[in-house]
């Protein structure tokens, strides 16, 4: 015993209280003893310290040691107590550990090596009360909080045993505990479960191999969750199960999940009319936003003859909208595809300085009438990557039209670079920049930020950055006032293996 022992010894005697603290000490027990002659300074001191063993002579003035015993296991002192009785007691010493006594000691075999036995026993049989005790009261309260969580659950539980055939295969279950809920869905009322046969009451199960899943759920160990469409008899519904083996048996657990799939359904069926929708309009809008945008072109040209100036004017006017409302018949297309998940990839070998030249080729017709020039900060960018060229060139000629279109006449950096595991491409404009409290809505749907008077259709950027997820990467947005953007696309480095890397160089456009 490593820490010092707290006792009490109960005794009138003093010459038989002096015998057992010799003892104690020959033993060489580290105690402090707490001495008491009489039945009223036991109990002052039992309702003042604690103790972890009692010595108890059975005799004492003012009461005897039975007096004492029942009142301390009254009040819950479960400390374990060792009576001290004469020779020949040994009745009284039955009676005594009927009432609760630890053990008992006849004074007249105290020795230092039977005491320490004694007081070592009674304290190692108490720790193991106790720890037995408090297992069994956790046990209680998990098994309280267990009914309750499952008694007031929407979802139905099930505790079932296996039944089984001479071979030893699983050939039915009894039901041992059903929650409410698990009644209710069952059709029956609660408490009418237990010890049923499952295919007996629910046929369906079998049918519909339910019951092939609890059977290898049994046999593997395990789990199991599925959902699916339960339909027998007067049952028609979708189910979300989760099953467990519990030794020679399984745990079920049940939800009716009729509602979310029917929302579901009812949400793909809004999807596709909103596609076809979508479908029609791109149809009945673009075909003759085409033919407007053809005729303005030849009427621009000369094609029917000259124009004059107010006319020239006012037909660069209607080619304007006419382009405005088709990108954004595009766009809206777009993010509907994206939206319903239709829009694909393709990955392939990528070039990033070839697409990037590429990409400086293509709006240098609007860098030129902004006299914006395209200053390429880094030209080390890194050798091919699988990716999906389409779509990278669909973000980036995004944040290249915006760069002009809304930073004009400066100057647009772009900055190509590997970092880390990633391929980084920055765009930076110096415009008039975005207000900090409107960050948080430069990507959301149809929101225009700028200050200029440069149409556009508030998709680009949302799009923009659903297609950088979809290629497992991201785009991100930072600005100050009166000093320009910055728009970063991140994607996955993925370099191709063993792949030639030829330099490209990367002029300006001016």
């Amino acid at each position: 015993m490593s820490e010092q022992l707290q006792l009490l010894l109960i005794d009138d005697d003093q010459v038989d209280r002096m015998i057992v603290v010799r003892a104690l000490k020959a033993a060489g027990v580290d105690a402090a003893v707490t001495e008491a002659a009489t039945v009223s300074a036991a109990r002052e001191a039992l309702a003042t310290a604690r103790f972890d063993c009692i010595f108890l002579d059975f005799q004492i003035p003012g009461g005897d040691g039975l007096k004492v015993l029942t009142e301390a296991r009254a009040a819950g002192i479960s400390t374990p107590i060792i009576v001290l009785t004469g020779q020949g007691d040994d009745e009284v010493a039955a009676l005594l550990m009927k009432s609760g006594a630890s053990d008992y000691l006849t004074k007249g075999s105290v020795n230092p090596e039977r005491l320490e036995q004694r007081l070592k026993s009674a304290i190692r049989v108490h720790h193991a009360e106790a720890q037995a005790a408090a297992a069994e009261k956790a046990r209680r309260e998990m098994e309280s909080r267990f009914r309750v969580l499952h008694e007031t659950s929407p979802d139905g539980f099930m505790i079932f045993r296996t039944v089984r055939d001479e071979n030893g295969r699983m050939v039915d279950a009894t039901w041992e505990y059903a929650n409410p809920a698990a009644a209710r869905m069952s059709q029956v009322e609660p408490g009418e479960l237990e010890g049923r046969r499952l295919l007996e009451l629910m046929p369906g199960v079998g049918k519909v191999g339910l019951f092939d899943l609890y059977r290898e759920i049994v046999e593997t160990g395990e789990p199991r969750q599925i959902e699916m469409h339960y339909t027998y008899g007067d049952f028609d519904l979708w189910i979300r199960v989760a099953a467990a083996r519990i030794d020679d048996g399984f745990a079920v657990s049940y939800a009716d999940i009729t509602p979310r799939k029917k929302a579901e359904e009812e949400r793909e069926r809004a999807v596709a009319a909103q596609n076809r929708f979508y479908a029609a309009m791109s149809h009945e809008i673009r075909t003759p936003m085409n033919a407007i945008l053809g005729y303005t072109d030849l009427l621009l040209v000369g094609i029917y003859g000259e124009l004059t100036p107010e006319q020239q004017q006012g037909i660069e006017r209607t080619h304007r909208a006419a382009q405005h409302l088709l990108e954004l018949v595009n766009d809206v297309l777009d993010l509907s595809k994206l939206e319903a998940g239709k829009v694909e990839l393709h990955m392939e070998p990528v070039s990033v300085p070839q697409l990037l030249e590429d990409l400086f080729i293509t709006v240098k017709p609007l860098a030129e009438e902004r006299e914006t020039v395209f200053r390429f900060a880094n030209a080390e960018c890194p050798g091919p990557i699988l990716s999906d060229p389409r779509r990278i060139r669909q973000i980036l000629l995004n944040l290249f039209s915006n760069a002009i279109k809304f930073g004009h006449p400066n100057p647009v950096d772009v900055v190509c670079r590997s970092q880390g595991d990633s391929l980084v491409i920055e765009v930076r404009d110096h415009g008039p920049g975005i207000a900090p409290e409107n960050m948080s809505r430069v990507f959301e749907e149809f929101v225009q930020l700028s200050e200029t008077a440069e149409p556009g259709t508030g998709l680009g950027l949302p799009i923009s950055r659903r297609l950088a997820t979809m290629l497992g990467g991201r785009l991100e947005a930072e600005s100050e006032l009166g000093v320009g953007s910055t728009f970063r696309l991140v994607l996955p480095l993925n370099q191709v293996p063993e792949a030639e890397q030829q330099p490209v160089e990367v002029g300006s456009v001016e």
